[in-house]
């Protein structure tokens, strides 16, 4: 597990990334997982991989697939074939995927906002509609937080057809 109570020191001046970006009046806030260290494992597999010393193109495992298919059954109870697993190179090439193989003209994706502005460039890339499902901004004295509508979802989804949808996780 990685411990999120160690937060490293990201600005050092020979990297540019949000830390280093800005002034440092100003504090970045999004938050991302490679704002923080990796866990063991994941280093630990890094390592091995550096120590072997090819670095060349890979194909996902058998093994992978298969691990992946076992994580959604048991988190989801989604059942699906190790075969049916496909790797993407990120999460909006993945959703780009989906909605090429999913939606038409006429049955577009559902994207809930706010969201990467990458995800709103999908609709226009494969020319489908995109309904936008923002969601509901709850401020309780300095706590702020977000919720899905689920009634402006339903209502609007019934309106306007979609076959894809792209979920946000708000963390």
């Amino acid at each position: 597990m990685t411990n999120f109570n160690v937060v490293p020191n990201r600005r050092n001046p020979n990297n540019l990334n949000k830390w280093t970006w800005y002034p440092k009046d100003v504090l970045p806030m999004w938050v991302a997982d490679m704002d923080f260290p990796a866990p063991k494992p994941i280093l630990n597999a890094l390592h091995k991989a550096v120590d072997h010393g090819v670095l060349g193109y890979e194909l996902p495992s058998k093994a992978l697939k298969e691990t992946v298919a076992a994580r959604m059954d048991k988190l989801y109870g989604w059942k699906i074939r190790s075969e049916a697993v496909i790797a993407v190179t990120g999460i909006v090439s993945g959703f780009s995927v989906a909605a090429r193989v999913a939606c038409t003209p006429k049955k577009g994706a559902l994207v809930q906002t706010p969201v990467y502005n990458e995800f709103h460039e999908v609709k226009n890339n494969i020319g489908i509609p995109q309904l936008d499902a923002p969601f509901v901004k709850l401020v309780k004295g300095n706590i702020l937080s977000y919720e899905i509508d689920w009634i402006f979802l339903k209502s609007r989804s019934r309106k306007q057809a979609c076959s894809c949808c792209a979920i946000r996780i708000i963390h």
